[in-house]
């Protein structure tokens, strides 16, 4: 009886305890990459000071039907070298150099996964073929494979 008591008894004012704040950055950013959109992950930014920057660890990037700004200004701030996994969700028209350029910034960073899937038909940049840390690639509407260069397949 006397433990009911003291559980009743707390304060209603009381804050909760911020549990977040204690686990170091390495976890955070580890739960930041199960967001579905980096976008998401780079919103947490407003939170506090610690968490200004913490967005551009997250070893994921996932983009979904971002804009072209979006995208460039994501891959300038992030300061992780290493990519894990690299996701372009695309329905708008878009330079192919553009996207060959976010693509060739991925596999320049060890990347290991990539999954694209475009609503307009593009042929397939080189540099997915090259890429020697790649392990899963997944393309959706991407054109053919070049039939020119060497292809490492693993």
């Amino acid at each position: 009886m006397e433990i009911i008591k003291q559980h009743n008894s707390k304060k209603p004012n009381a804050l909760p305890i911020d549990r977040l704040s204690y686990l170091p950055d390495s976890i955070l950013c580890h739960i930041l990459s199960f967001l579905p959109a980096t976008s998401n992950s780079v919103a947490t930014s407003i939170l506090s000071r610690r968490w200004r920057y913490l967005w551009s660890y997250v070893p994921n990037l996932f983009f979904n039907y971002e804009n072209s700004d979006t995208i460039n200004r994501v891959l300038l701030l992030r300061k992780l070298h290493n990519i894990s996994t690299f996701s372009l969700f695309d329905g708008t028209k878009r330079n192919y150099h553009q996207i060959e350029t976010w693509i060739t910034f991925a596999g320049e960073r060890n990347v290991q996964n990539i999954d694209i899937y475009l609503t307009v038909h593009l042929d397939s940049p080189r540099c997915l073929f090259t890429c020697k840390t790649l392990i899963d690639l997944t393309l959706h509407r991407c054109g053919v494979v070049p039939d020119r260069g060497s292809i490492v397949f693993v």
